[in-house]
Protein backbone atom coordinates (compact mmCIF):
# COMPACT_ATOMS: atom_id res chain seq x y z
CA UNK A 1 0.00 0.00 0.00
CA UNK A 2 1.19 3.15 -0.92
CA UNK A 3 2.15 6.29 1.72
CA UNK A 4 -0.36 8.70 2.39
CA UNK A 5 0.08 12.13 2.71
CA UNK A 6 -1.37 12.19 6.15
CA UNK A 7 1.58 10.05 7.70
CA UNK A 8 4.66 12.59 5.91
CA UNK A 9 5.46 14.80 8.45
CA UNK A 10 5.12 18.55 7.14
CA UNK A 11 7.43 21.14 8.07
CA UNK A 12 6.10 23.52 10.92
CA UNK A 13 4.70 26.76 9.59
CA UNK A 14 6.40 29.46 10.57
CA UNK A 15 5.64 33.87 10.92
CA UNK A 16 7.82 36.30 12.90
CA UNK A 17 6.76 40.05 12.85
CA UNK A 18 8.56 43.02 14.23
CA UNK A 19 6.51 45.67 14.93
CA UNK A 20 9.10 48.25 15.70
CA UNK A 21 10.23 47.53 12.16
CA UNK A 22 6.65 46.83 10.34
CA UNK A 23 8.56 43.68 8.79
CA UNK A 24 6.60 40.12 8.40
CA UNK A 25 7.75 37.07 7.57
CA UNK A 26 5.95 34.51 6.58
CA UNK A 27 6.94 30.84 5.72
CA UNK A 28 5.63 27.27 5.36
CA UNK A 29 8.96 25.85 7.08
CA UNK A 30 10.54 23.78 3.90
CA UNK A 31 13.97 25.09 3.35
CA UNK A 32 13.96 28.29 0.74
CA UNK A 33 17.05 29.36 -1.44
CA UNK A 34 16.49 32.62 -3.18
CA UNK A 35 14.21 35.69 -2.65
CA UNK A 36 12.53 37.62 -5.22
CA UNK A 37 11.61 40.93 -4.76
CA UNK A 38 8.31 41.03 -6.91
CA UNK A 39 6.95 44.62 -5.63
CA UNK A 40 8.27 47.33 -3.50
CA UNK A 41 8.78 46.35 -0.04
CA UNK A 42 7.38 42.71 -0.92
CA UNK A 43 10.11 39.88 -1.03
CA UNK A 44 8.75 36.01 -2.16
CA UNK A 45 11.20 33.11 -1.45
CA UNK A 46 11.19 29.99 -3.38
CA UNK A 47 11.31 26.67 -2.44
CA UNK A 48 15.51 25.12 -2.98
CA UNK A 49 14.53 22.57 -5.20
CA UNK A 50 11.45 23.78 -6.80
CA UNK A 51 12.11 27.29 -8.13
CA UNK A 52 8.31 27.30 -9.10
CA UNK A 53 7.19 26.89 -5.73
CA UNK A 54 6.96 29.76 -2.76
CA UNK A 55 7.12 28.75 0.24
CA UNK A 56 7.77 32.13 2.21
CA UNK A 57 7.30 35.66 1.74
CA UNK A 58 8.76 39.34 3.40
CA UNK A 59 6.71 42.53 4.22
CA UNK A 60 9.41 44.82 4.46
CA UNK A 61 8.14 47.28 6.01
CA UNK A 62 4.83 48.70 7.48
CA UNK A 63 2.91 45.06 7.44
CA UNK A 64 0.39 45.89 9.67
CA UNK A 65 -1.06 48.75 7.03
CA UNK A 66 -0.50 46.13 3.94
CA UNK A 67 -2.53 43.35 6.16
CA UNK A 68 -5.01 45.30 8.00
CA UNK A 69 -7.94 45.71 5.16
CA UNK A 70 -7.39 41.35 4.25
CA UNK A 71 -7.68 40.40 7.64
CA UNK A 72 -10.54 42.61 8.00
CA UNK A 73 -12.02 41.17 5.35
CA UNK A 74 -11.58 37.70 6.55
CA UNK A 75 -12.86 38.56 9.79
CA UNK A 76 -16.08 40.16 7.79
CA UNK A 77 -16.70 37.19 5.82
CA UNK A 78 -17.04 34.73 9.01
CA UNK A 79 -18.82 37.74 11.01
CA UNK A 80 -16.08 38.40 13.55
CA UNK A 81 -15.84 42.26 14.20
CA UNK A 82 -12.41 43.32 14.69
CA UNK A 83 -11.97 44.59 18.05
CA UNK A 84 -11.41 48.04 18.43
CA UNK A 85 -8.84 49.97 20.30
CA UNK A 86 -9.91 51.04 24.15
CA UNK A 87 -9.91 54.47 25.26
CA UNK A 88 -7.01 55.42 27.20
CA UNK A 89 -7.85 55.32 30.81
CA UNK A 90 -6.87 58.78 32.25
CA UNK A 91 -4.37 58.33 35.23
CA UNK A 92 -4.85 60.56 38.76
CA UNK A 93 -1.83 62.75 39.21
Amino acid sequence: MGKSIIDETLPEPRAEYYPEEGILYVDNGKPFGDGETIAKGLVVFYDRENESEVVGLCIEFDAETVLKPFVNAILAKYGVRPEQPSAAVPTKS
